[in-house]
């Protein structure tokens, strides 16, 4: 890895675990990587969200909106949004971190990933983006989308991230 390259795997986000997979990922390069926790509670589902989620326009959802730092800098942002019947009145409705993360919480719950889809595109970072992660007009960003579905099918967990700082996205897939 250098300064402006990283390349990672979803597979240890997905992984109930004690530990936090991006602290750890990040250590192993030589680096601190922590989350801060920007906002959680309900919301109306925003259409993309919706359909996501099979749900209806503006129906409440609870989001967990965080910032992804490497050495103290925004270099992600994940905004997971969760059905209010899979989320209400547990962990994930809390503003705090949890402990194992919310696939810890999720699985505690009985929901473990049976088929996740993953999304990723590019796109010129809007003024916001440019702010949080100090880019310059024009500069990209990829957009990461994962839905994850449980055993029956239902989707219970969708994360829309932004991400800059020139990582690249590695999937694996350990076929049985």
């Amino acid at each position: 890895m250098t300064e402006n390259r990283w390349t990672g795997s979803s597979a240890p986000y997905l992984t109930p675990t004690t530990t936090d997979p991006w602290a750890d990922e990040a250590a192993a390069q030589g680096r601190q990587g922590s989350q801060r926790l920007v906002h959680v509670g309900r919301v109306p589902a925003p259409a993309y969200v919706a359909e996501a989620l099979g749900l209806s326009e503006g129906d409440v959802v609870v989001v967990r909106k965080r910032e992804i730092l490497l050495d103290d800098r925004c270099v992600e942002r994940a905004d997971s949004y969760y059905p209010l019947a899979v989320a209400d009145d547990t962990a994930l409705i809390e503003f705090k971190k949890i402990p194992g993360g919310a696939h810890k919480a999720l699985a505690d719950l009985g929901l473990t990933p049976s088929r996740i889809v993953e999304t990723v595109t590019a796109r010129r970072a809007d003024l916001d983006e440019r702010h949080a992660f100090a880019l310059d007009e024009g500069d990209p960003i990829i957009v990461h989308r994962r839905v994850i579905f449980d055993a029956a099918g239902q989707p219970y967990e969708f994360t829309d991230m932004s991400v800059a700082d020139g990582r690249t996205l590695t999937y694996e897939v350990e076929t049985t």
